[in-house]
């Protein structure tokens, strides 16, 4: 009987963190939208959303590469977090 006490206890603690860490990811996707929608040009956009990537603490860091128009090779775009910044 204590081993099956323990194994829900187990499972009702596994069950808490998945849900506070899709709480977590729900906030960022959420700050994600109000970048897209309030902010004035591309480049404040993709620098809001990497913000809120890291901002919502789920992140250490965040980073968007658009590939550059003159070659195949990824640029930066905009970064945040860790040592990106």
């Amino acid at each position: 009987m204590k081993t099956r006490l323990r194994n829900w206890e187990s499972e009702a603690s596994a069950i808490k963190r998945s849900s506070h860490r899709l709480a977590r990811i729900l906030a960022v996707l959420s700050a994600t939208n109000e970048a897209i929608l309030n902010s004035s040009n591309a480049d404040e956009m993709l620098q809001k959303v990497t913000a809120a990537a890291v901002d919502g603490e789920e992140f250490l860091g965040a980073a968007i590469f658009l590939k550059a128009s003159d070659s195949a090779l990824l640029r930066m775009e905009a970064c945040a977090g860790g040592s990106l910044t």
